[in-house]
């Protein structure tokens, strides 16, 4: 085996879905995302075929086929190689099949043939070259659909049945999930076919050769949908075909693919060679970069000269949760005199694991009932009104906050009434940038932060619901650097200074980063220093509306410093978004952002709880135990059972030989 160190590596990235192949020995092309209505050389036959100006993958503009209402549909574009015989193609293409009101039927083809008709075909294909049918209805035995079969010469096939037109049948349970989904169409020269879809290799580098079928001059790319008694919606968008017309080295296999794929999933591409080589020779042509960044990956090739170059990439510390990242792959040929350049890339999304929340203690809960209420300010560092709140820095009332008066403690309100009891909080004033704070690691944690293991839960009124950028509330987990107080609630002067934020982490509606990317019609969250539309800002999928609404941070195990963040809104039992919190440090406090915007809302029913610590379950190996536990977590010891307990360990694997003391008791603490 020659390894390979190279200084870089541009490569690919993806599902098996959007790959987009360019060389110097590629023929044709066409890419459309019907943004701009109908591509030139797409002609469009039935009674469904139109373009829509949105509504397609991120909701832009998209190729409508069918449509639950009815109608058939077909696209057909002209010859990209005026004529010349296409060696190898790739067509990448995102696509919906679904049935939201309908019921599932009756598919879509995919076709390259010199014989397609002026007019709309179905599900079944036409034309005598290849087709790929994605067939959602059973039309009677043989008939198994949901399938994905490939056939040679559909034209001469009869619908619905199985003749000597079809040539390979795979099952898909999951043909329709009702969203756009990546698919990859990869004849290569070397007369094999891959079917890549949803990311899952439906067909892998299939012999085609036992057909006698290559292709032939003149031969141009239809896709056809149909729908029956019953209907379904089958939508295209980002169409992108590349078409070659001599034997290259092409893209034999590529991993991982889809929309959910794990955080550690290495990146493995193999090239295969054929008619001309992967030039291995210059460590500079072939680049690989994920994300728009060069890495550095393994290459590879075997000594048996099996024509094939292994591309390997394992991303320290994984794909962040929740995440869609792009591959990037350039490499050259050996071609003589003058090696040919190749572009292939392709994309895919990390999704966060199931998680399921274990059992909690709560540890603070605040419904504002005990405080002075009529517009009373709730900071607790500021006494000059009346009635008012006012307490002894590191006593009484936790809440406080810089330049005060910041939240004011009310009743109902404007026809608002409190979530529970009778009163809530709402701004000081419209667009006042009102911060209302409690200090965990003084009133709760010894001064510690909190990393992981718990859980944060209130209840926000939205005043005006979707389609407005004038409400901005949202509570939020912070760590400042430098002067944050472990001995006392607040610093001297109320505020912050000499640091900056370590990191915020928010929930509700964003009310100071309005950028481009910002979605009034939903909730946002914010882990600064993360990937979104402002240094961290994300749109949650929790569509906004009037009312109360039940919000809940919940942070998982630790690992290196850092906790997987879920965030609910409403729904708890799938989150309406999650990432890593990034940053080590963890939280030193709360924080209640209201009046960022000139529409105010109101909170109420706040509380903090800890993650119950998993049982112990020490494994023994002679005389040693050793004491596993998940991040976050502090392992004690004690010589009785009622303690006291002293820390012995805050990471996973502590041992303990039973000769030093054979009487000990261990137990987690959060």
């Amino acid at each position: 085996m020659k390894r390979i160190t190279p200084i870089g590596i541009r490569l690919l990235a993806a599902a098996c879905a959007a790959l987009v192949p360019f060389a110097t020995a590629q023929a044709g092309s066409f890419f459309s995302d019907f943004n701009s209505g109908l591509p030139a050389g797409m002609t469009l036959y039935g009674a469904s075929a139109i373009v829509q100006p949105s509504g397609g993958y991120t909701n832009s503009g998209f190729l409508q086929l069918t449509t639950v209402s009815g109608g058939n549909g077909t696209a057909i574009l002209a010859d990209l190689d005026s004529g010349t015989p296409v060696v190898s193609f790739t067509a990448q293409y995102k696509v919906l099949i679904g049935h939201t009101g309908g019921s599932s039927a009756d598919g879509m083809s995919f076709n390259f043939a010199p014989d397609l008709p002026a007019g709309a075909f179905t599900e079944e294909g036409a034309g005598t070259g290849y087709t790929v049918e994605f067939d959602t209805f059973p039309n009677g035995a043989p008939d198994t659909a949901p399938t994905i079969d490939v056939k040679i010469g559909a034209a001469n096939g009869d619908h619905g049945t199985y003749t000597g037109n079809e040539f390979a049948s795979t099952a898909d349970a999951g043909l329709a999930p009702d969203t756009f989904v990546d698919c990859v169409i990869q004849l290569n020269p070397n007369n094999t076919l891959t079917v890549c879809y949803d990311g899952v290799y439906v067909y892998s580098n299939l012999d085609l050769s036992a057909s006698g079928y290559s292709p032939v001059g003149g031969s141009t790319f239809g896709i056809g949908a149909r729908i029956g008694g019953v209907t379904e919606d089958a939508f295209l968008d980002n169409l992108n075909i590349a078409t070659y017309t001599n034997g290259t080295p092409f893209v034999n296999s590529f991993l991982p693919q889809g929309r959910a794929v794990a955080t550690n999933s290495p990146i493995d591409i193999v090239l295969t060679d054929f008619n001309t080589h992967v030039n291995t020779n210059a460590i500079s042509s072939i680049v690989l970069k994920i994300n728009g960044t060069t890495v550095s990956p393994t290459i590879t090739t075997n000594g048996s000269g099996d024509g094939n170059t292994y591309i390997h990439y394992v991303k320290p510390g994984g794909f962040r949760l929740a995440s869609h990242n792009s591959v990037n792959l350039t490499y050259s040929d050996d071609a003589s005199p003058t090696p040919q350049q190749f572009t292939w890339q392709y994309e895919f999304d990390v999704v966060p694991p199931a998680f399921i929340p274990g059992a909690y203690v709560t540890i603070f809960s605040e419904g504002f009932e005990t405080y002075n209420s009529g517009r009373a300010p709730l900071d607790k560092n500021y006494s000059a009104t009346s009635p008012n709140n006012f307490a002894p820095n590191g006593s009484g009332n936790p809440w406080w906050g810089p330049a005060p008066p910041n939240a004011r403690v009310v009743g109902t309100t404007g026809g608002v009434s409190p979530h529970g009891g009778t009163n809530m909080i709402t701004a000081s004033a419209p667009s006042d940038l009102d911060e209302q704070r409690f200090n965990i690691e003084y009133r709760l944690r010894g001064g510690q932060p909190l990393v992981g293991n718990f859980s944060l839960d209130w209840w926000f009124y939205d005043p005006v619901g979707p389609g407005h950028s004038d409400y901005g509330d949202a509570v939020a987990l912070g760590n400042y650097t430098v002067g944050f107080p472990t001995g006392t609630d607040y610093p001297d002067n109320g505020s912050f200074s000499g640091g900056s934020f370590q990191q915020i982490l928010a929930l509700g509606a964003d009310g100071a980063n309005q950028s481009a990317g910002f979605d009034n019609t939903k909730y946002q969250t914010r882990i600064i220093g993360g990937v979104g539309y402002n240094n961290g800002n994300n749109n949650t999928s929790t569509p906004r509306s009037i009312g109360w609404h039940h919000a809940r941070i919940i942070a998982d195990s630790v690992t290196n410093g850092t906790a997987q963040m879920y965030f609910y809104i409403d729904d708890f039992v799938v989150p309406t978004y999650s990432a890593n919190s990034g940053r080590t440090g963890g939280f030193q406090y709360i924080e209640i952002e209201l009046g960022y915007k000139n529409t105010l809302g109101y909170f109420d029913d706040l509380t903090l709880a800890l993650a119950v610590p998993p049982n112990l379950n020490p494994t023994r190996s002679g005389n040693i135990l050793t004491f596993s536990f998940p991040g976050g977590f502090t392992l004690q010891s004690a010589s009785n059972v009622t303690g006291p307990y002293t820390d012995v360990s805050t990471t996973s694997g502590y041992t303990y030989d039973v000769t030093s003391n054979p009487q000990q008791f261990f137990r987690l603490k959060n």
